[in-house]
């Protein structure tokens, strides 16, 4: 049976318009750094800054402060990040005392997925929580924290379903370098700038390798003397410390002229500033173990959160907070166990079909662990009898997210095999789907063992039947706005498992599938290097993307377009498409390629009604695997990715799609979970939302209409476990005709054969009259028009007589009194 799909309305955006610009070198900056810059900000709320604070704070005489951890491997990032506020932030929610092993949280446990099994290899602590994001953090009870074995992975499902419960909700920065910085971090260390009995901690960054460390003088009667105080760090950055308290009377006398100021110029530079204060100073944890300074602390003056790290300050001057999730609870788990000798060679993947006869996932997951890592070794990281067996969980909770409201999908289990030269050997031993959904339920797959054959996918799956629960938006109608005055309005939503999170429509993408139509020949090389990694060109426009310009494009070898000169070159391969979240810009096909034929190359050609940029080259060093897409870009803001011949295998890791670079707002396409096709194409536009109205992360609508019409809000919420649902509700400014403002209409596509050709359609009316139902096809030739009478209030229309439609996608509109453009209700 063929289905009608309605796209909703698309605002188009322009963006490109110009001529192919000078190549000129890139910029890079450290990966860390994008990431910092990437984080909301977290600021005191207004009033706070006159809040009463005491003189000195010790987080380190509360319940929830886990003790002095001893690093013996490079794992200072998490010792800072898991041992310490990980392990204090989510006692603290909880009430559970952190000095009981049961209560902790290893740092091994997620930086041994990631260290490429050497302990002197350091890893960034905004990967971990990428990790704890995905599939949460084994206790201490389960991943012993004193085992400092840095090859040793996990086994058994039970350990794993357990760590699936502590989870990460938000991590925050706070800017530091300033008063007002130092006076937030206080706050937030006082009570967690939400009024609380009891504050947090903060990481940091700096450089250990020559830090400038003193003692307090004796006998001078100094607060604090005889302990040690940090008064410069060293410039080079690659340790991490915690923030657990403060003490505005702790003093150093750094300039030696006798007296401690915070009111002299002493660094000469004309200007008073705290980088000039010597009063005042952080009490820091370190992770060097009990013997080092003074019980494993030691002061940091308040100075060096305002230096730059040349001159010895803190990264960036910044600090890092997190903010874990009280509880969660997994609804739909993965428990497999694979025997396997060389686990860098493997990744596991899991997919879902709607179809429960389907042979091939819809969409699919992959997870930041289990993915070619761990270097060549067993599964379990030793060898011995069983090492290469490993019993794993994996939470594919967000997977419900397309799973049909009857609850009945085909989940697949995808172990992928990749090796250039000798393959390991193992097999699949078991796959099973727990659900969690109403009770405990398991879906055990019955094909017995698998062989992994080597270079392919190896697949299991298993038909499911579950409860599915998603949240619900309760607003059945909004309050009316009037133009010229402020406008207010509250969504309020419905669940099991709040609280809810509502996405911002203004940042939302709309893919639809075109006709290719530019080829892959053509245009002006970006670089006769062959190695090249990247091209900055010059723009003669301003190019607009995610509400902000650029003069200045970065072409990436690698299949991706940046927005301007800064390009994130992430430090650790073993995830290489995550700076797609981290670079605003568009990526048709985002992975390693390399150009080893003579053919392969970056082309870009611009004309005033288009820039295409090509890419031609291989996803393999032999040349045996090519691919051939490209991005144009046009001046009305439509971006369309075209592909050509796509040798793309399983185990290519590559993405695609469009990213602000701020790990929140992206869109990645539907060819990204259900696999690329050859000789496809895609346009992607901006949602149409009103530029007048915001919707925050609560529900709250506000803003100022300027003139009357009706919109229709596209609205999503998103539970705590990260289930979402959608509504559209209509928003009516007043003072019109009630005639709807139809800035584009939206796309119909039909697929596959036959088709009932018949439509239902629902929408609302601001009063009776007449209503025109128009579909054109992609060139504006009229395919079907139909005038119904319609009446005030909500309305179906049915039309049956579709015969002109066949495969393809089309434009839909509405026109008249009606206020939505329109959604499927019914097809037969």
């Amino acid at each position: 049976m063929k289905k009608i799909r309605l796209f909703f309305s698309l605002a188009l955006l322009g963006l490109f318009t110009g001529v192919f610009g000078q190549q000129t070198e890139v910029t890079a900056i450290s990966p860390d750094e994008a990431v910092l810059n990437s984080l909301p900000r977290l600021t005191m709320p207004a009033g706070y800054a006159s809040r009463p604070l005491p003189y000195k704070k010790d987080n380190s005489r509360i319940l929830y402060y886990s003790g002095v951890y001893s690093q013996q491997v490079w794992n200072c990032n998490q010792a800072g990040s898991i041992w310490t506020m990980f392990t204090y932030e989510i006692n603290y929610l909880r009430n559970l005392n952190s000095m009981l092993p049961e209560n902790q949280y290893s740092p091994m446990a997620v930086y041994n997925y990631l260290n490429l099994r050497s302990g002197s290899q350091g890893v960034t602590y905004f990967d971990s929580w990428k990790l704890v994001n995905a599939n949460g953090i084994a206790g201490s009870a389960d991943f012993p924290t004193d085992h400092q074995n840095q090859q040793i992975w996990m086994t058994g499902y039970d350990k794993y379903y357990r760590g699936m419960k502590n989870r990460v909700d938000e991590v925050f920065a706070i800017e530091v370098g300033t008063p007002d910085g130092l006076l937030t971090l206080k706050h937030w260390l006082n009570d967690h700038l939400n009024g609380s009995q009891i504050g947090g901690v903060a990481n940091f960054q700096i450089g250990s390798g020559s830090m400038n460390i003193a003692q307090i003088p004796m006998d001078e009667g100094l607060e604090e003397e005889g302990t040690h105080i940090i008064t410069r760090y060293d410039p080079n950055v690659g340790h991490c410390m915690t923030f657990i308290g403060w003490n505005d009377s702790v003093r150093y006398d750094l300039n030696g002229d006798g007296k401690f100021t915070n009111h002299i110029d002493i660094n000469g530079d004309g200007f008073v500033t705290m980088q000039d204060w010597e009063i005042g100073a952080m009490l820091v944890l370190n992770s060097w173990g009990s013997g080092w300074q003074d019980g494993g602390k030691v002061w940091v003056m308040y100075r060096l959160l305002a230096e730059p790290t040349s001159n010895g300050g803190i990264w960036n001057n910044a600090a890092m907070v997190v903010k874990p999730k009280k509880t969660y609870s997994p609804l739909l788990t993965v428990k497999t166990s694979i025997r396997y000798n060389q686990r860098n060679q493997i990744k596991i993947q899991v997919g879902v079909a709607s179809d429960i006869n389907a042979h091939d996932p819809d969409q699919s997951m992959d997870f930041p662990c289990f993915n070619f890592e761990g270097e060549a070794l067993p599964m379990q990281g030793f060898s011995d009898v069983d090492s290469d067996l490993i019993e794993i969980g994996l939470d594919i909770t967000p997977l419900i997210n397309y799973i049909p409201a009857n609850g009945e999908a085909k989940i697949f289990l995808d172990v992928i095999q990749k090796s250039s030269e000798t393959p390991g050997a193992g097999r699949i031993e078991s796959f099973s789907v727990m659900d969690y959904t109403d009770g405990t339920h398991e879906f055990a797959n019955t094909d017995g063992r698998v062989t992994i054959q080597p270079n392919s996918v190896n697949r299991l799956s298993v038909p499911i039947g579950i409860t599915v629960d998603k949240p619900v938006i309760l607003n059945e109608e909004l309050p009316e706005a009037d133009p010229g005055v402020a406008y207010r309005g509250q969504l309020e939503a419905d669940g099991t498992t709040g609280p809810y999170r509502y996405s911002n429509p203004a940042t939302w993408f709309v893919e639809a599938p075109v006709e290719s139509s530019v080829g892959f020949t053509g245009g002006i090389e970006v670089s006769s290097n062959k190695n090249f990694t990247s091209a900055l060109v010059e723009l003669p426009f301003s190019f607009p993307l995610y509400g902000k310009s650029y003069d200045q494009v970065t072409i990436m070898a690698d299949g991706g377009i940046v927005m301007g000169p800064e390009e994130v070159i992430y430090p650790y391969v073993v995830f290489p498409t995550y700076r797609f979240y981290q670079n605003c810009g568009i990526y048709p096909f985002f992975s390693t390629l390399h150009y080893t034929l003579a053919s392969h190359k970056v082309t870009m050609e611009s004309s005033s009604n288009q820039v295409v940029i090509r890419w031609k080259a291989c996803v393999d060093l032999g040349g045996n695997q090519p691919v051939e897409f490209a991005a144009i870009l046009k001046p009305d803001g439509t971006i369309r990715f075209e592909y050509g011949e796509m040798d793309v295998t399983a185990d290519i890791t590559w993405i695609s799609g469009v990213s602000k670079g701020d790990n929140l707002d992206y869109h990645l396409m539907d060819n990204y979970r259900s696999g690329i096709k050859d000789n496809s194409a895609f346009t992607l536009s901006l949602l149409n939302w009103p530029s007048w109205l915001s919707l925050g992360t609560n529900g709250d609508l506000s803003g100022t209409p300027e003139k009357s019409g009706t919109y229709v809000l596209p609205l999503k919420v998103t539970d705590w476990l990260g289930i979402s649902n959608y509504k559209e509700l209509p928003l009516k400014v007043n003072g019109g005709s009630g005639i709807v403002t139809d800035p584009v209409g939206a796309g119909v596509q039909v697929w596959p054969n036959p088709v009932s050709h018949e439509l239902w359609i629902d929408g609302y009316a601001t009063g009776n009259g007449n209503l025109t139902i128009t579909i054109f096809d992609l060139s504006g030739r009229l395919l079907f028009s139909r005038d119904f009478r319609a009446q005030a209030g909500r309305n179906t229309f049915h039309c049956n007589d579709l015969e002109s439609l066949t495969n393809g996608i089309y434009l839909f509109k509405l026109t008249g009194v009606i206020t939505a453009q329109g959604k499927l209700l019914k097809q037969n």
